[in-house]
């Protein structure tokens, strides 16, 4: 492995993925920050609730969800 150090310039390479980091993440936010802020609002009720989100994952309910 030390062989391929003396290749490459380490610090060349620790620049060049410190800059692709920051652009990734630029992207990224972007991306989110440009996308529609009520993305959770699919028009289903929220639940309020444990127990409510327990009976949500209830196999018995399955049929009940999917009618709704």
């Amino acid at each position: 492995m030390h062989k391929v150090w003396k290749m490459i310039d380490p610090g060349r390479v620790v620049l060049t993925i410190f800059g692709f980091q920051a652009m990734l993440g630029l992207l990224v936010h972007s991306i989110v920050l440009g996308a529609d802020p009520n993305w959770p609002d699919d028009g289903s009720a929220p639940i309020s609730s444990p127990s409510e989100m327990l009976s949500e994952l209830d196999p018995k309910n399955q049929s009940e969800r999917l009618a709704r």
